[in-house]
Parts: C-alpha cells; structure tokens; sequence
C-alpha cells in the first residue's frame, strides 16, 4: 500500500488550511483519496501533483500580472517623459530669452558706463578750467595789489 497522509499533514506540507483540503477532495484530490480505519487519508502523491501545478498555473498568473503591472508602469513612465520633455523645451525658451535679456541690459549697462565716464570726463575738465580761471584771476588781483 502506498504511503498516505492525514489532511492536517497534507495542509501544513501544501500551506494550505485544512479546510482548503478537504474542499478539494472532490475534485483535484479525489483520485488520492483513501479512506483508512474509517478516516480521510491522502496518498502522498497529492504533494508532487498539486506542488507541480499550482506552480504551473500560479507562475502563469504571476506572470501575467507582472506583466500588466510592468505595462501600466511603463505608460506612466512614457507619459512623464513627454511631461519632462515639454517642461524642458518650455525652460530652454526661457533660459534663451532670459540670455537675451541680459544681454541687452549688459549692453545697456556698458554703453551707460561709458556716457557716464565722458560726463565724468567732461566735469572734470570743466572743474579743471573753472579752477584756472579762478586761478588766474586770482594772480591778477594779487599782481594789481
């Protein structure tokens, strides 16, 4: 006779309650069912089988989610990339008009500086003449007394 397990040990080796077990015993288990001294037994055999394709088909679902999952992500990837990808083009257009603008208050500044430096220029020859009239007047007076 072959080995057979109760279905307490068939739920701790599968990991499955024992109420799951017994719910299977009319459809996948029932070809490992044996009743023993009046008790359901299971042939160890029901481990090899149902590990095998409960892997199968959970690989399968596991599989197919992931994919799903990775699918949806991976829109939501593209998407905030044309989001980013508009943003950039948006602040290189800003970043040439700002370039521009500084450009032109640069040229502004220098072309102030250098009005400014002829004032400056021109004050002081200003002051430099008034002084020698000045000057020279007073030589006159000072001549005459």
């Amino acid at each position: 006779m072959t080995e057979t397990l109760s279905i307490k040990e068939v739920a701790e080796a599968l990991g499955l309650s024992r109420q799951a077990i017994y719910n299977k015993l009319d459809k996948e288990f029932k070809p490992y069912l044996h009743i023993v001294n009046g008790k359901k037994r299971l042939d160890k055999a029901v481990l090899d089988s149902y590990s095998s394709n409960e892997v199968s088909t959970s690989s399968d679902k596991n599989l197919t989610e992931i994919v799903n999952l990775l699918s949806s992500e991976l829109t939501q990837k593209n998407k905030q990339i044309e989001e980013l990808q508009e943003q950039i083009s948006k602040l290189v257009e800003q970043n040439k008009e700002l370039t521009s603008s500084v450009q032109n208050l640069t040229d502004s500044l220098k072309a102030v500086q250098i009005v400014h430096a002829q004032e400056q220029k021109l004050l002081l020859e200003s002051e430099s003449s008034s002084k020698k009239k000045k000057f020279g007047l007073f030589r006159k007076n000072k001549k005459q007394n």
